[in-house]
């Protein structure tokens, strides 16, 4: 495996909440250790609100921590920056923009030369299957196309690290698949760190080169799970036993997570009032 790209070092993340005058803290991630290599793709998994995208926006550098650090080639993430480029699950593009002016649009921030962004805006348009489309406002196109404009969109900024938080949840279920495939591709040729989080299991294996499994809230690392198919990969790679055994594997670890869920909220009411956790944390809400 290639050498250390971005580390996780004890990660917390919490938040205070006040009823009536009572002051309430609850962690969402508790000491999270995690390290991600030069160009591995990187999925992350767990129960519904465990706290999956909260980690990721946190490497983002916009939400504070209460304890711990990241670090991007070994050095401390103290905020947002452009080295790292963030996917949402909705395209989220410029309804008065067209395909080229959305994907341009990062790099007329970071006001790169007219000539290089031109070439660096063709070049991902050709890449992500859209220079037909150049053109076309967002209006125009599919689900799949408008998040295949958002991929390269966040692609265009040349960040060192690709985020991905569920990207294709929007997206029925056929093209969800046809993106899947058309997202490995696109990694293919970039070699791009990239760190998803999604639900759904069968994604997480067919793109990973490892998938982390988060346990119930606060997210824990449960398991890491070494997914060992060959690239390039196919769609019907799903089909082959290796594949469905690995799923299962993930499936069990989240299975027995959500057991414990329940079992954590049944023991909570059964004491007749929530467990506060007492870590410290950084922000008050509202």
């Amino acid at each position: 495996m290639n050498g250390v790209k971005l580390a996780a070092e004890g990660v917390s993340i919490g938040y205070r909440t006040r009823e009536g005058r009572n002051i309430r803290t609850a962690t969402v991630v508790d000491g999270v250790d995690l390290e991600v290599a030069d160009g591995e793709f990187l999925c992350i998994v767990g129960p519904s609100g465990c706290g999956k995208t909260t980690f990721m926006t946190a490497i983002t550098g916009m939400l504070p921590l209460s304890a711990g650090r990241f670090e991007l080639d070994g050095k401390p993430i103290t905020g947002p920056g452009t080295d790292r480029a963030m996917v949402f699950q909705g395209a989220q593009l410029l309804p008065w923009r067209t395909v080229r002016g959305n994907v341009a649009y990062g790099l007329e921030v970071l006001r790169r030369d007219r000539a290089a962004k031109q070439e660096r805006v063709t070049e991902l348009l050709d890449l992500v299957g859209l220079a037909d489309f150049a053109d076309h406002y967002p209006h125009q196109l599919s689900g799949g196309m408008q998040q295949r404009a958002n991929l390269a969109r966040a692609l265009a900024v040349d960040s060192d690290v690709l985020l991905l938080d569920e990207p294709f949840a929007a997206l029925d279920a056929q093209t969800r698949e046809l993106m899947q495939a058309e997202l490995t591709r696109i990694w293919a040729a970039q070699r791009k760190t990239s760190i998803l989080v999604t639900h759904s299991i069968s994604e997480a294996v067919f793109l990973a080169d490892r998938v982390v499994v988060f346990g119930p809230r606060p997210a824990r690392v449960r398991k890491i799970v070494p997914i060992d198919l060959p690239r390039p990969r196919r769609l019907d790679v799903k089909h082959t036993a290796g594949f469905r055994e690995l799923e299962r594997t993930v499936w069990d670890l989240i299975e027995t997570a959500e057991i414990e869920t329940a079992d954590l909220e049944t023991a909570d009411l059964d004491a007749g009032s929530p467990v506060v956790d007492p870590a410290p944390v950084e922000r008050e809400a509202p």
